[in-house]
């Protein structure tokens, strides 16, 4: 997690959803962040961390 998102003293629950369409990488609404579990199959590659990336800023 960024260290911005660390550093914060609220929560914030994650959790990998199953039900998130094909093309969404994650979701972020109300203090929750939902990822695809695709995004543990990436490997640990600069195309994988553009990609966890790409919704940076968007609901």
């Amino acid at each position: 997690m960024p260290a911005r998102w660390q550093a914060d003293p609220r929560r914030l629950s994650l959790r990998f959803d199953p039900q998130l369409p094909e093309d969404v990488a994650g979701r972020h609404r109300r203090g929750g962040l939902r990822l695809s579990p695709q995004l543990l199959q990436l490997p640990a590659t600069a195309a994988g961390h553009d990609l966890a990336q790409a919704g940076h800023g968007a609901a």
